[in-house]
């Protein structure tokens, strides 16, 4: 009886060896299996939901980065005074007194005037010496030296082959809305560009290499020159 009940015994015990034997199998198995099975594909709504967030992500972050570019032209009037009465003398002032964001303001409210941005020019030369004294960047003061100088050859020029400008399509003409036109160094060059002394263009050169060509702006661009003077026109109503 006794031999029976070991026999029986240890038959259980087996039994239940066999089984967690089993059991632990059976788990490593499905971890195997978890491990290497891929994630099943997204809902065609999911992914539909999934893709929007990203687009509203990418939107939001080129919209801050747009918000935060400063425009040249705006940059310089954020400072100006309410009216352009003695523009020059303040301007001026304000650069002897190294304060060119006042100095450059003045100028500005000036513009298109060919003083006046021959005046920003001679400010923009004294901030780039300053620079280069206390070792500040250069580049935000020589592009909008080279900028202005653009369009001082664009809009004041005296070629043969092209008609100057009349004084009342100077006066019309709103630089604030083509602030943002790009004139292209590599094609434009600089000894054309009659507001730039050898010292300027010596160190554009430097800083920018050699260009391909070296012409007048309006060489380049009289036909934008013309659009600008024709949505000019139309905008304060003339013929």
């Amino acid at each position: 009886m006794l031999i029976f009940l070991g026999v029986v015994a240890a038959a259980v015990l087996l039994i239940g060896l066999i089984a967690v034997l089993h059991r632990l199998q059976y788990q490593r198995k499905v971890e195997a299996v978890d491990r290497t099975i891929p994630l099943p594909p997204l809902d065609p709504q999911d992914k539909q939901r999934v893709l929007a967030i990203t687009a509203d992500v990418e939107l939001s972050h080129m919209e801050t980065a747009e918000d935060k570019r400063e425009r040249w032209l705006d940059r310089m009037l954020a400072a100006a005074p309410e009216t352009a009465k003695d523009w020059q003398a303040k301007a001026r002032q304000h650069a002897d007194d190294l304060d060119f964001t006042q100095a450059l303001a003045c100028c500005a409210v000036a513009f298109p005037q060919l003083g006046a941005l021959r005046q920003a020019a001679q400010i923009l030369r004294q901030q780039i010496r300053a620079a280069q004294r206390n070792g500040d960047a250069l580049d935000s003061p020589l592009a909008d030296l080279y900028r202005i100088a653009a369009w001082a050859d664009l809009l004041h020029s005296h070629l043969p082959a092209y008609r100057p400008l009349t004084s009342a399509q100077l006066k019309k003409f709103d630089m604030r809305a083509w602030q943002d036109f790009a004139f292209d160094y590599s094609t434009l060059g600089s000894n054309q560009l009659g507001l730039l002394t050898v010292a300027d263009r010596k160190l554009i050169s430097t800083r920018w290499g050699n260009p391909t060509q070296h012409v007048h702006t309006r060489e380049l661009h009289d036909m934008d020159l013309q659009s600008m003077l024709g949505m000019s026109s139309r905008s304060t109503g003339a013929s």
